[in-house]
């Protein structure tokens, strides 16, 4: 669905800002 790609897409860029390493478990899981 479009809510769950921005939902994906901002936690991605969350994550690149902290300059974290991107957790796509942690994503689908929150």
């Amino acid at each position: 669905t479009k809510a769950l790609a921005h939902k994906l897409a901002r936690a991605c860029y969350h994550t690149l800002k902290r300059g974290e390493p991107f957790d796509l478990e942690r994503c689908f899981a929150g």
